[in-house]
C-alpha cells in the first residue's frame, strides 16, 4: 500500500474499512486454498493480503484508542 493509498484509506469510515478487510480475509482464504492445491502461482500474495489486513486493523485500532 502506498503512501497515498493510506491516507485515502484512513478518509474512509469505519464500515467501508470493515468491509475491505471481509473482502481481504475472504480473498486470503481463497489463495490459502490455491496453495494448498498447488494452483497458486504467486505466493507472494498471501503475504501482501496479510500486510493490507494488518495496516487496515491498525487504522480501526487508532480510531478506537483516540476515541477513549
Amino acid at each position: 500500500m502506498k503512501h497515498q493509498e493510506l491516507k485515502a484509506w484512513r478518509e474512509k469510515t469505519n464500515q467501508e474499512i470493515e468491509a475491505e478487510l471481509q473482502t481481504l480475509s475472504s480473498k486470503l482464504t481463497s489463495a490459502y486454498l490455491a496453495k494448498s492445491a498447488n494452483k497458486l502461482k504467486n505466493t507472494a500474495m498471501i503475504k501482501n493480503f496479510k500486510t493490507e489486513i494488518a495496516r487496515l486493523k491498525t487504522i480501526l485500532r487508532e480510531r478506537e484508542m483516540e476515541s477513549k
